[in-house]
């Protein structure tokens, strides 16, 4: 493996998670993806990527590869926490709001959006697509 650098991006998996809510940190599989860029070169590098279960597992993965850790549990920059050694900000060069420290308080997190709950929308998206579509059409 290589030498511990770069950043750790953890995303939720699902890609329907209405406004205002989060993914439930237990159940989730994450899109995990260790990432350096090279300031002299100005060249971005993928390292490594992976699907893990769970916030937690996706966080051991991450810290193993990197101090700098990011993990996101919606599309809201609320839902965005900084779980490594060093604590991140919105902004590479460390200015800007700093990103909360891994794990959350937000009440959120514990009625969180699951993949059953992606799936169903997805179910009703569908079954809504079929009746507009002209009978003898489906």
């Amino acid at each position: 493996m290589s030498a511990r650098r770069g950043t750790v991006f953890i995303a939720p998996q699902p890609t329907h998670i209405p406004a205002g809510r989060w993914v439930d940190p237990v159940t989730t599989t994450f899109w995990v993806s260790w990432q350096d860029y090279d300031e002299e070169r100005e060249l971005g590098e993928l390292l490594e990527n992976s699907q893990v279960v769970g916030a937690d597992a996706a966080i051991a993965w991450g810290r193993e590869r990197s101090d700098r850790v990011l993990i996101r549990l919606s599309h809201e920059t609320e839902s965005h926490f900084s779980a490594g050694v060093v604590d991140l900000t919105e902004r590479t060069d460390g200015t800007g709001r700093p990103y909360p420290r891994w794990p959350p308080t937000d009440s959120r997190v514990k009625a969180g959006w699951t993949q059953r709950d992606e799936s169903a929308t997805e179910e009703a998206l569908i079954e809504a697509a079929r009746k507009r579509l002209p009978s003898g059409d489906s």
